[in-house]
């Protein structure tokens, strides 16, 4: 028979719960005699019980140690010794410490000094937990450590507008790395129509504070921070070429964030009207005079060359339509005026509504604005 924790004090005729200093306790191997017994009157046939007697719960003590990771050593207050017995678990104590780059994993029974045993070597216990332990003999001493276990940091790439992804860098403290950390180049993985990647920001609207490193708070486990991509529209020149017609004009800057109203057109052609604008020599209207200009570059400083698209001047009639400008008119020709709204020549106080037939005076330049 065996009741671990507890030593056996021998055989009893009387219950445990009556069991006093005065009662005697028969051991293993005593001779009973129950005739003329003077601890109890048996008569014949009747049952003895001998009941088993035992000591009170063997005590123990629990010690703390703060543990550590090569040269890193935790700080704060270690707990105290605390003390039981086999009867009454104890409640596994909060930490107190802490260690910068490490979390405290639980305590782990490193020691354990109670004869020959070594039941629960080496298993954790996170505070809070129930511990219940029955000593081999009296006086045991079990010895806890705080376990450590390194601290976990997630770099996480936002792409900001553009398109493809960056894998998240996710970190593992050790205290003989750089703790400065070099970002991933995502000018190979991202991509965004019009723009050119410049790097990373804390910020989504980052220009000014571009970043290449950065150095994890290893404050807590599991932390992490987003870093945001940064992008520049890409600027163009737009680069106007009169293909054909007279005069010249200054170039356009734009970039790929917005649109361009591009500027009206200051070229002429005797012979031809003016119908917009394309990005050929040959081909046909693409953005009219003064329209907008949506357009994203692929690279930074693009030069866009945009030609005038000249059409017909003649109508059925055999005359030539006139619209806004500085135009050369012949003496002795008809012309109409174009769709659009009222005329006015300069030098001519009259107006000259849309289609109006318009009889030249003499030959030479003449400037047409439009009401």
């Amino acid at each position: 028979m065996y009741n671990k924790g507890h030593s056996f004090l021998g055989w009893s005729l009387v219950q445990p719960s009556a069991v006093t200093a005065d009662t005697h306790l028969y051991q293993n191997g005593d001779t009973v005699n129950f005739v003329g017994n003077d601890y109890i009157s048996v008569a014949e046939g009747d049952t003895v019980t001998f009941y088993a007697i035992w000591s009170d719960p063997y005590p123990y003590t629990v010690s703390f140690s703060a543990g550590g990771m090569g040269q890193s050593v935790p700080t704060g207050t270690v707990p105290g010794v605390m003390e039981s017995d086999a009867d009454h678990p104890i409640t596994m104590p909060e930490c107190g410490l802490t260690m910068t780059g490490y979390h405290f994993a639980g305590w782990k029974l490193t020691n354990v000094a109670d004869g020959n045993s070594q039941d629960g070597l080496g298993d954790i216990y996170q505070p809070g937990d129930s511990f219940d332990y029955e000593p081999e003999t009296e006086q045991a001493a079990l010895f806890f450590e705080a376990v450590w276990e390194p601290n976990h940091f997630t770099i996480s790439y936002s792409a900001n507008g553009g398109n493809g992804t960056v894998a998240d860098n996710v970190i593992t403290y050790d205290p003989q790395a750089n703790p400065v950390k070099i970002l991933t180049d995502g000018s190979g993985l991202l991509t965004r129509e019009g723009y050119t990647f410049l790097g990373w920001s804390l910020s989504t609207a980052g220009m000014t504070d571009i970043i290449t490193t950065y150095e994890p708070d290893w404050s807590e486990d599991n932390a992490s921070v987003i870093v945001y991509a940064v992008w520049k529209a890409n600027t163009y020149t737009i680069r106007f070429n009169g293909n054909g017609g007279i005069g010249s004009m200054p170039d356009q800057i734009g970039d790929s964030s917005t649109s361009t109203i591009l500027n009206k057109n200051q070229f002429t052609n005797v012979e031809q009207l003016f119908a917009g604008w394309s990005t050929s020599s040959s081909g046909t209207v693409q953005y009219t005079d003064g329209g907008l200009f949506d357009f994203k570059a692929s690279s930074d400083n693009q030069i866009i060359d945009l030609y005038a698209v000249w059409t017909s001047l003649a109508d059925p009639d055999g005359r030539t339509q006139i619209n806004a400008g500085t135009v050369y008119l012949s003496a002795g020709l008809e012309y109409y005026f174009g769709a659009g709204g009222s005329y006015q020549v300069e030098g001519d106080p009259s107006t000259y509504p849309s289609g109006t037939v318009f009889y030249v005076p003499s030959s030479g330049y003449y400037t047409i604005t439009i009401q």
